[in-house]
């Protein structure tokens, strides 16, 4: 993936006003120029934050030329591995901050959390109660075997 850092938006701050998360909209490598981003890193990565605050700082009436300037360091490629966090059907309040804030969002856009792996403890809990239902509807679903008819005695006349 390539990511441009003046496209980064900041949506998580600590109490102090420190960047804690930033949201770095990614396009791919072969069109790096392309017009809407569908992949957002969720990163705490600290060389990237400090890229973002020293962007940050440049006075708007210079930004323009500074990232024209610097632009081989503000866009750069970067692998993208973790979770995703809100997926295509995910509408939660954060993708759509995500969405107001950053520009040049796809409608289908997904938040990966960058480095994150998946539980196997949450993957259990998950799991066990799954299988468990997925069996009961098994055994409510099978036919009850019905006893076999008892013979009819002959009848004398």
């Amino acid at each position: 993936c390539m990511a441009f850092m003046p496209d980064a938006v900041v949506m998580e701050r600590a109490r102090g006003g420190e960047i804690t998360k930033l949201y770095l909209p990614l396009r791919p490598v072969e069109a790096p120029d392309a017009p809407l981003a569908k992949v957002v890193l969720a990163t705490n990565d600290e060389k990237l934050i400090a890229l973002f605050r020293e962007l940050d700082a440049v006075p708007a009436a210079d930004f323009a030329a500074f990232v024209d300037e610097h632009r081989a360091r503000l866009q750069f490629p970067i692998g993208c591995r973790g979770l995703v966090h809100c997926g295509l059907a995910g509408q939660d309040d954060q993708r759509a901050k995500i969405q107001e804030t950053a520009r040049d969002l796809s409608e289908d856009f997904v938040v990966i959390e960058d480095g994150q792996e998946p539980s196997l403890f949450v993957s259990l809990i998950l799991f066990v109660p799954g299988l468990l239902l997925l069996l009961g509807v098994i055994a409510a679903a099978k036919p009850a075997e019905e006893a076999p008819a008892a013979e009819a005695a002959p009848v004398s006349p």
